[in-house]
Order: C-alpha cells, then structure tokens, then sequence
C-alpha cells in the first residue's frame, strides 16, 4: 500500500528486444514531467545509455562526480548500491522536473525500490529485455508491460508473467511446478482452499498493464482486451490493457528529440497515446479484481466478461468474443487452442446467462419475457429500408425459419455467436427463426434479414423471398 509520501515506482518491461521500452518510458516519464509531476527516469541499461540519448542528453551531462572518488575507489563493490551513493548519481536533464539516473540490474536491483522515500512523484524504471531484475519488478507500484503484435513477441509476454508469477510464490517452493508450459490449473491443482486463497493474493497483488505497441489495425484492440483476459484465465495473474501506441516509423522519435520545439507540444497520434496512458497513470489506482483463473462462468457472469462500470455487458462480451476468436491473433500466439475454446464456450455461457437474467422481470413470482425492443437494429439502415418502394410484406414460407436455422448451424454458429456479428438481440434471432414476426414492422424486419444474411453469406434477394418480402 502506497503512502502519500512515497513515490510511485512504475516499471517498464518488455520480454523481446526492440519492443519499444525506451522510447515509452522517456515519452512517459516527460509527459508526466510536463504535467507538474517530478520524475525520475532510471535506465537500468547503464551500458548502452540509450534513455539518456533518447532524451537529447550529451556526454558531458553524464559525467558522475560519484564514480571518480569515494566510494567508486573503495574495495567494495556494493558501496556504490547504497540509498545515499544512488542519490548523488541522479543527475538533472535538459526537460524541466525529469532528472535521470543510470544504473545496473546486478548492482542497484535491490536498492531501487528504496528511492521512492526520495522527493520524486513518478520513478520510472527502463528495465532490460528478458526476465531480469524481478525484485524490483516486484517492488513497482505499476509494471507496464510492453509487446509488439508478433508470435515471438506475444510468446515472451507469456513466459514472463511466468517467471513474474514464481518470483511472486518463491516462499512455497512445494507448489511451483516444474514442468514446461504450466498454468494457473496446474499450481492450485491439489491444494487447500487456504492455500489457494493466499496464492491468489500473491499472483495478483501487482498491477500488470498491458502495451501493444505499433497497432496495425483497430480490431487489435478487442484482441488485446482479450489477451489479458486470456492470461487471467491461463495464468490467473490481473493484467489489463492500458492501450496502444502508434510507433508506424522509429524515425519520428529521433527527428522529435533533436527538435527545438519541445516534442509533447506537438499534436501527433504517438503523443495522443502516450497521454491517455499517462492519463490511467495519475487516475486513482484500480481496483483489485479477483483471480480470473478460479471464477465461475455463471455464478460470476459479470466478473467473469470483465464488465467495466457503465459498460453493458453485451459489450463487454462482445469485445472478448472478437479477441478470442480471431484467427492467427494476438490471443493464438499466447495461449494454447484448447484453453481458448473452452474460454470461448465460457464466454457465450457467461453471456447466456447475463442476457436471461435481464430478459426477465418476476411478476407475482413468475418470470414473464419483456419485449425487447429493435435498437439493435441500426435506426439508418431501418429508415432505408422503411424508403425502398416495390416491397410489400406477404405471407412467409413456412420453413423460412427451420431454412435460416439450418443455414446458421452448417456455418457453425450459434445463435449466440450470430448476435455477436450482427448486433441483433439473441431473444430476436430466436423469433425470427420460429417465425414470430407479428411483432416487427416491415422496415425493422428487413433490416435484420439484411444483418443476417452479410453475416451467414446469404443472397439477400433470397432471403427476402423466404420470408416474404414479394417484389411488386
């Protein structure tokens, strides 16, 4: 639990090189220098330097008056690692509030985390690539972790919060499991209900937030939602996705730094990200979840979808349901295919559940169904339809349903899954395959048969005939 008096340590991690640490963490440190906040940026590559280069810094800046005489001239090496010897290290930057040290993983790794009882409001921390330095990992207030929309990449994510989870758990050596590609399953497996109550206290006591950097296309945000709902299930840790960055050409950070202008002034897509990560930075801190990894898909609908406060849970659904589903997508590359069908059978069971429950209203104890009403239906595509002249509803086939039903399950959907790629209410499929159209209007059942028929691949003229929609 943090003070108010302490800083705030957030760490910046990234598995596989060249995921883009650096240019976040100098990006973040100074957006939040920028808003009045002192910062400290630590770069634990002290060989390479690369978040001082990144910050326009010359070698004359870096000069460490602690390094030429006493302690450097001592014969203990540790006597550099001190709280005092770390302080006189940090030296100022030319960005107003943002001073930066440089240090190493295998000398300072322990002493780092008591810098936040220094006068700083942010320490942010550039770690090196692998699973390096978890103590202090282990310390951060926040652990952003940092991914490229790879396999490879993806993969060293996972196998990171592994290594993170058995650095959490190395007081009970007895419950680690040994054997490669272990999950959350394989650890509570034979355990006590006590002792998985206090796992899961551990595994999810840091606040792991997901970063996807140069996104390629809107969708891999739904995919990145359901990664670290997928990890949650897999591993049973709490990440949550904090957003994206658009790094389309690594050119742009080295032509911004050498700018007279300052580079945050600059209105630019990459800084617009970088804001709204900052933003969730100096928001109140989250709320802790429970374990993903032991929830039951019913008892616990909603916290199993992750439903956000003022979200809907058909959204919520949704937005996992497209993540998990997409093939050769962030969530394949993570996560085995097994776990994955059957999250995406708990999904749907989640939903089903949700939506019952809603669609509902006890009336002298009996549940009676309330009438959904058709705004899931688009109100455009309803007004354009409502516009087409030489259509006139007239008696429907009397197998138009029992035909569209069989049409959806030989493409292996359920009505669920049809919901979900149409935006139509379940309860309204539900009707329009039994024929119960009394209750929609001509322009209304048009455009759900248009939906429908996009989503199945269907002849829309076909349709139409089927259920009776006569050209005049």
């Amino acid at each position: 639990m943090l003070h108010r008096d302490t800083a705030r340590i957030l760490v910046i991690v990234g598995p596989k090189g060249g995921c883009g640490k650096t240019t976040f963490a100098t990006s973040l440190a100074r957006t939040l220098a920028l808003r009045n906040q002192k910062c400290l940026l630590v770069d634990m590559s002290s060989a390479n330097q690369s978040a001082a280069i990144a910050l326009n810094m010359l070698p004359e800046d870096l000069a460490l008056p602690a390094m030429e005489s006493g302690p450097a001239a001592t014969e203990d090496p540790n006597a550099l690692s001190t709280l005092p010897a770390l302080a006189n290290r940090i030296i100022p930057t030319p960005f107003e509030r943002l001073s930066y040290l440089s240090a190493a993983i295998d000398r300072d790794e322990k002493t780092l985390s008591a810098l936040r009882r220094l006068t700083y409001d942010f320490i942010i921390v550039d770690m090196p690539s692998g699973i390096v330095g978890m103590s202090l990992v282990d310390a951060g207030d926040m652990i952003f972790l940092l991914s490229t929309p790879e396999p490879d990449a993806i993969h060293a994510c996972t196998t990171w919060l592994r290594g993170a989870m058995v650095y959490r758990l190395r007081s009970s050596d007895e419950i680690i499991p040994t054997s490669p590609g272990w999950c959350y399953a394989d650890l509570v497996r034979a355990l006590s209900d006590e002792k998985i109550a206090d796992i899961e206290y551990h595994i999810t006591a840091n606040k792991v937030l997901f970063v996807l950097n140069e996104r390629r296309e809107g969708s891999e945000d739904h995919q990145s939602d359901a990664l670290c709902h997928a990890w949650g299930r897999y591993l049973g840790i709490d990440v949550r996705f904090a957003g994206s960055l658009r790094f389309e050409e690594r050119r742009w950070f080295y032509t911004r730094r050498c700018s007279s202008d300052d580079p945050l002034t600059l209105d630019d897509s990459i800084q617009n990200d970088v804001s709204c990560i900052a933003d969730k930075v100096m928001a109140p801190p989250f709320e802790k979840r429970n374990c993903l990894g032991s929830l039951n898909a019913i008892r616990n609908a909603a916290e199993f979808l992750t439903v956000a406060p003022n979200e809907e849970p058909r959204h919520a659904y949704r937005r996992l349901y497209e993540g998990y589903r997409r093939e050769n997508g962030l969530v394949s590359w993570g996560i085995p295919s097994d776990l994955i069908r059957t999250t995406m059978t708990q999904l749907e069971a989640a939903w089903q559940h949700i939506h019952n429950e809603s669609s509902v209203i006890p009336i002298d104890a009996t549940p009676v169904p309330t009438r959904i009403a058709p705004q899931y239906a688009s109100r455009r595509l309803a007004d354009r339809f409502s516009a087409i002249s030489g259509y006139e509803p007239s008696q429907s086939d009397v197998n138009a349903g029992d035909w569209l039903r069989l049409c959806r399950e030989n493409m292996g959907m359920t009505t669920a899954m049809l919901a979900v790629k149409t935006r139509i209410s379940t309860r309204i499929l539900e009707q329009i395959e039994r024929r119960e159209l009394d209750a929609f209007s001509s322009a209304h059942l048009q455009a759900y048969l248009f939906e429908i028929a996009k989503a199945l691949s269907l002849p829309l003229d076909e349709v139409r005939n089927k259920f009776g929609f006569r050209s005049s």
